[in-house]
């Protein structure tokens, strides 16, 4: 997954919720472009937690994008 993806969907306005899907199967929920931090070539991202806790992700580790509702055409 390319780092400039990755921040087209944590940027993109009117923001809409979507999930990372990591190599191991883990889906990382963005619920808020507050929620993640990713540098446009950075080869890390951070996301917070409800709590305010911060997880730290390689951006090699993200095989996918999940929206979480359907595209409008």
């Amino acid at each position: 997954m390319t780092t400039e993806l990755m921040t087209r969907f944590v940027e993109q306005r009117p923001f809409a919720p979507f999930e990372f899907v990591t190599v191991d199967g883990r889906r990382i929920r963005i619920p808020h472009s507050d929620y993640a931090i990713l540098e446009r070539y950075a080869a890390s991202f951070y996301v917070y937690d409800d709590q305010g806790r911060a997880e730290f992700f390689d951006t090699n580790h993200v095989v996918s994008i999940r929206t979480a509702h359907p595209i409008a055409d």
